[in-house]
Parts: C-alpha cells; sequence; structure tokens
C-alpha cells in the first residue's frame, strides 16, 4: 500500500527552515536563503567560491548547535570542489578566516548532501558556507534561485581579480541565491 507523506516546509526572514516529512522521519534545521533550484550561471574556466554568509544576528540564536552536513545544487560537476566554512570580521565586504575545508565529490543535476568529517559547532560569530570549485571549460556549476537575492545570499569569488562580490553587482542584471544550505542539529 502507498503511503502518502506530508512535507511542509515554513521559511523565515532570517535564512532558517524546518522540513518535517512524516512522524518517522526527525526534524531537519535548514540554514539558507535560497528557494528551489531554478539554474545556475555560466563560469569561465578558473577557480570560484560561491558562499552565503550568515552575520552573527543570525547565528547567536543557534550558539552551541553543529553545522553537520552541507547541501549544494550542481549542475555541472566541476574537475574539484570542496566545501569551505570561513569567519567573518562583521565586514560585508569579505569573510576573515577559513575555519574548515573538505574535499568532495559530487553529482550532476541534483542536490548533494556532504556530510562533514568534522561538524563545525557555531559559537555565534559570523559564519560564510561556501563551495569552492575549479574548471577547466566552460560550465554551470552551483546552482541558484530565481531571486530575488538577499543581501547576504550570493557572494562569489574569482580566483581571477581574487576579489569578493555579490553575483548582483557583478552582473547588475541578475538577482538570485546559491542553492548552498548548512544542516544543523543539535
Amino acid at each position: 500500500m502507498l503511503r502518502f507523506l506530508f512535507c511542509l516546509t515554513l521559511l523565515s526572514s532570517i535564512a532558517i527552515s524546518f522540513s518535517s516529512c512524516g512522524d518517522e522521519e526527525p526534524d531537519e534545521m535548514l540554514l539558507h536563503y535560497d528557494g528551489a533550484n531554478t539554474t545556475g550561471p555560466t563560469f569561465f574556466p578558473g577557480e570560484y567560491v560561491t558562499a552565503a554568509r550568515f552575520p552573527s544576528l543570525i547565528t547567536r540564536a543557534f550558539t552551541g548547535q553543529s553545522i553537520t552536513a552541507v547541501d549544494v545544487y550542481i549542475l555541472d560537476v566541476p574537475n574539484s570542489a570542496e566545501i569551505i566554512l570561513y569567519g567573518g570580521d562583521g565586514s560585508d565586504a569579505s569573510p576573515a578566516t577559513q575555519i574548515q575545508f573538505q574535499n568532495v565529490s559530487l553529482r550532476a543535476n541534483s542536490w548533494n548532501r556532504i556530510t562533514l568529517t568534522t561538524p563545525y559547532v557555531i559559537d555565534g560569530t559570523e559564519i560564510w558556507l561556501g563551495l569552492f570549485f575549479q574548471i577547466d571549460r566552460q560550465t554551470q556549476v552551483t546552482g541558484c534561485d530565481e531571486g530575488p537575492a538577499n543581501t547576504n545570499g550570493d557572494y562569489l569569488y574569482q580566483n581571477s581579480d581574487r576579489q569578493w562580490t555579490t553575483f548582483r553587482d557583478l552582473t547588475t542584471t541578475e538577482s538570485i541565491n546559491w542553492n548552498i544550505r548548512a544542516i544543523l542539529s543539535e
């Protein structure tokens, strides 16, 4: 007999959602800005980081909880990739320090859940959650939603100019959020 599951996702304005799917699955807490995957920009050969910034105003509410995994939507698999967590200094411009990274293997045209080898315990300070990738051909990698962009949901670092910017500032016509989500546990 087929069993129907009711799935409910609540999104709040501070980039938090709770997902509950049936009575057998535990509630999952996600920290993110994005909606459903729509597409993704085309990147030229090079090295990039696509990231979302979570200021201390948001992370303070989760002090003591851990980021145990990261979900990222991948369109085309890059030559190499890493999940990167940065600490911030309260500046909008760029993260201050790299906290940890983990090499990852990814699948194309799907959500990829990467379980962190070492969960990151949130201490209430700013966190940048990113995907570093290297490509040797023009391709789409990190997926995005249809927007509108959250102020902190579309950061981009390009090795070619060694600058952090937002995707909307770079393109001036696009308003998206990267499909990058932190999975939290208590």
